[in-house]
Order: C-alpha cells, then sequence, then structure tokens
C-alpha cells in the first residue's frame, strides 16, 4: 500500500459543511445544565428549610419598695399568665422577709408623709393622675390580659382610675373639715377633734379588679397621710406593678407606697 493512500475505514465521500443553526426562539426555556460525570450535585437549587419562630423574650419586673425597684428576697419569681392562658412576663415572688422590710420602710417614711400640708400631697395625687393619664394603652391592654379580671370595658376603667386619682387630690385638703370639728363640753373649754393618719397600712388589691381595685384603696390612704404597703394581685400583677413606675415619677417620697407581688398565702398571714 502506498504511504498518500488513505485508510482502508475512511468514508469515500466528503463530509458536507454544517447547516446554519436556526435563530433561538425567545418563547423556548432553555434546558437544565446537564451534571458532569461523577457529579453528585444536583442540578436544581435546593430548598430552603423553614423559617424557625423566634424565642419570646419576656420582661421580668421587681417589687418596689423604698423607692426602688428591688428582687425578692428569694430571687424566684413565676410566670404571669394572660387570660387566654399565654406568658406574658414573669413577676417576683416574694417573702414575708420581703414584708417585713416594706414595713420598716414605709413606717420610716410616714411620718415626712404626714408632715406634708394637705395642699402639697393633694399636688403629688394631681401628678399621680397626670403621669397615670401618660401611659394610658399601656394600663389599657394590661388590664384587658389580666387572668381574672371581670371588667367588661378596660379603656373605662383605667379611664375611672385616673378620675379616681383626680377625685381623691381634691380631698386633700378638704377631709379635715369633714371629720374634724369642734365639741361641746360644759365649762370653759373648748374641745375640738384633728384627724390623725394610722400610720402604715397594708391592703391587697383584688383579682376582679387588679387595677381600679388598688386605686380605690391606695388614694385614700394616701390622703390622710398614711403610708402603705400594697400587696399586687397574685395572677394579675403587671397593673399594679406598672402603678409603681408611676409613682417612681410622680413625686411621690420615697417608701410611702411599696408595692409587693407574690402569693397571698404566703405574704397574708
Amino acid at each position: 500500500m502506498s504511504p498518500l493512500s488513505a485508510p482502508s475505514n475512511a468514508p469515500s465521500e466528503a463530509l458536507a459543511p454544517d447547516a446554519p443553526s436556526a435563530a433561538p426562539d425567545p418563547t423556548s426555556v432553555p434546558d437544565a445544565p446537564s451534571a458532569a460525570p461523577g457529579d453528585s450535585t444536583p442540578s436544581a437549587a435546593p430548598a430552603k428549610p423553614p423559617r424557625s419562630e423566634r424565642l419570646s423574650v419576656r420582661k421580668t419586673y421587681k417589687m418596689f419598695a423604698g423607692g426602688a425597684f428591688v428582687r425578692s428576697e428569694s430571687g424566684r419569681s413565676y410566670e404571669v399568665r394572660s387570660r387566654t392562658g399565654e406568658v406574658v412576663a414573669h413577676a417576683p415572688d416574694g417573702s414575708r422577709k420581703d414584708v417585713r422590710d416594706a414595713v420598716r420602710i414605709a413606717r420610716a417614711a410616714q411620718s415626712h408623709w404626714a408632715a406634708l400640708t394637705a395642699y402639697n400631697r393633694g399636688q403629688i395625687l394631681y401628678r399621680v393622675a397626670e403621669v397615670t393619664e401618660s401611659r394610658r394603652r399601656e394600663l389599657i391592654a394590661e388590664v384587658e390580659r389580666a387572668a381574672d379580671s371581670d371588667c367588661p370595658d378596660p379603656a373605662a376603667e383605667v379611664a375611672a382610675a385616673i378620675d379616681r386619682w383626680v377625685w381623691y387630690a381634691g380631698w386633700c385638703d378638704k377631709y379635715p373639715q369633714v371629720l374634724g370639728g369642734s365639741n361641746p363640753v360644759a365649762g370653759e373649754y373648748f374641745n375640738f377633734t384633728v384627724p390623725e393618719p394610722m400610720g402604715v397600712i397594708g391592703l391587697t388589691a383584688p383579682e376582679s379588679s387588679p387595677l381600679l381595685g388598688l386605686v380605690s384603696r391606695l388614694a385614700p390612704a394616701l390622703v390622710s397621710g398614711n403610708a402603705v404597703v400594697a400587696l399586687a394581685a397574685q395572677r394579675s400583677p403587671l397593673p399594679a406593678v406598672t402603678l409603681a413606675e408611676i409613682l417612681a415619677t410622680s413625686d411621690v417620697p420615697a417608701g410611702v407606697v411599696n408595692v409587693l407581688t407574690g402569693q397571698k398565702e404566703v405574704l397574708v398571714r
């Protein structure tokens, strides 16, 4: 065989030139690129995992004693649930020692509060009404979520609590005239009575009315110059704790009002 001869398996006819390719169709969808041999990566992008829910951040409140927000003596707290059973916050679980400390603080502050003029006490209580008005929406939400509240209209209850502060602010300089007076006696004597504060008063907020019920008991005690140790509603303490925050910014002297949270069977015996 001549070295210039073609191989025996070569085709006898020359190959025709390639035909011109057709123009791409804009409506056609390109095929997905095929995976290379030995490549285990799928051609389609993997689906994103479902987004997990965020962890709820709930506020842990503190008790109010001596004009400061303090933790309970035990350091324990309990869950505060709404009327639907949802956990909305944590409140301190007070002890008997917390009660004794609050009474001691209130006794030390009561004499200064009673020494103020009726006009000064009235101005401070009116300031409490003003600050309560500025936090109306927050209080409405807390009363609405209260577990055992039987209030059909939380907005009306908060409005009534504000009005109660204004009402008793006006009574500060009037109650001595109503309760006090002169008494007729024989001889050349002049006998008269002057109402005096009792000292330190302990009271509890009703479960069915954690805000208005507390204000209705707290305001009269402050009008007459008493100091108070108040126990918030056990299952719905948030309105009382928010009220303590209001009192802390309303020029009420430190120690005059002390708000505790916890179990009533432990704190009130």
